[in-house]
């Protein structure tokens, strides 16, 4: 018996083709993209509640899905251009108007599958404090990406790269992480931050995208914060309505991740006593832009 294990999966990405040994190659906790084909022209009426494949056709169609990995400051050198869209100067990272697209290969064991023309639709990171099963503890990055396509049948690159085990491809743990607002550090229990281009499809005389386009930016960053008196009075008893700065920043030695946000904007979400247990306080904070300035920018220092 013949077992397709996912342990065997590979994958790698590169800004155009082809795929070699100058592509990026990723180790990741899963992925779901797939072509989601549909066959239309079932709602005719035959004289019979029976339908006919003689009139049905292939219609059009979307492909996309997840990508999860753990979050460190190589990665993010390579796929934070590709969230924001604008190339890093220096260190840092802004937001542009569109986002840059990028070819991606998945050996999926039982057959290799390319994904063309993708693009991050979302980047999501999440990570929550104390021990787990499943690494709750290590910082996650899921993106959801869109494609035009799915090619079937492909061939890994005769010379394919190799993963990195470089000290900056480390993944960040949670409790690396601070989190300030208005100037002041606040301990949190968890966060999800979520970066959001809203990118939309356009079908135009054509069975797959022709274009896909960002539309909009949300970024939204959730926390669960002890319900201390002092968080009471810095955040929750806090007028957020101008919109306050803060920073996320994760640090391992000389290594370093940033997400500075402008201007935070919540509204307050009143904590509940839920039994004999700590009481939380719940942060859904907004990231906007504020007197000219970028509603985000990352500093990543991926120099060891």
């Amino acid at each position: 018996m013949v077992c397709t294990q996912g342990a065997q999966a590979r994958l790698i990405v590169d800004a155009a083709l082809p795929f070699d040994d100058n592509s990026e190659a990723y180790d990741f906790l899963y992925e779901t993209m797939q072509a989601k084909k549909r066959i239309v022209g079932t709602r005719s009426i035959v004289g019979s509640r029976k339908q006919l494949v003689e009139r049905t056709r292939s219609g059009t169609y979307a492909t996309g899905g997840r990508l999860s990995m753990y979050m460190n400051p190589a990665d993010l050198d390579a796929w934070l251009p590709r969230i924001l869209g604008a190339a890093a100067a220096g260190d840092t990272f802004a937001t542009a108007e569109t986002v840059p697209s990028f070819q991606m290969l998945i050996d999926k064991v039982g057959g290799i599958l390319r994904y063309d023309t993708c693009y991050v639709n979302r980047a999501i990171f999440r990570a929550r404090g104390g021990p787990g099963e499943d690494e709750g503890d290590l910082v996650e990055m899921i993106l959801e990406i869109m494609a035009t396509s799915e090619t079937a049948g492909e061939s890994w690159p005769g010379s394919p790269p190799s993963i990195s085990v470089a000290a900056n491809r480390d993944p960040f743990l949670f409790g690396e992480g601070v989190l300030t607002v208005n100037s002041n550090t606040h301990a949190i229990n968890d966060f999800v931050l979520v970066i959001d281009n809203h990118l939309q499809p356009r079908w135009a005389n054509s069975l797959t995208p022709t274009e896909i386009c960002p539309t909009n930016r949300t970024i939204i960053l959730r926390t669960t914060n002890p319900y201390t008196t002092t968080n009471d009075t810095q955040l929750y008893d806090t007028a957020s309505i101008d919109g306050l700065a803060g920073t996320l920043q994760f640090t391992n030695g000389t290594i370093s991740t940033t997400f500075t946000f402008t201007g935070l904007q919540w509204g307050n979400q009143s904590p509940t006593v839920r039994g004999k247990r700590e009481i939380p306080l719940y942060l859904d904070m907004y990231g906007r832009g504020k007197g000219g300035s970028a509603d985000i920018e990352v500093t990543n220092d991926a120099t060891v």
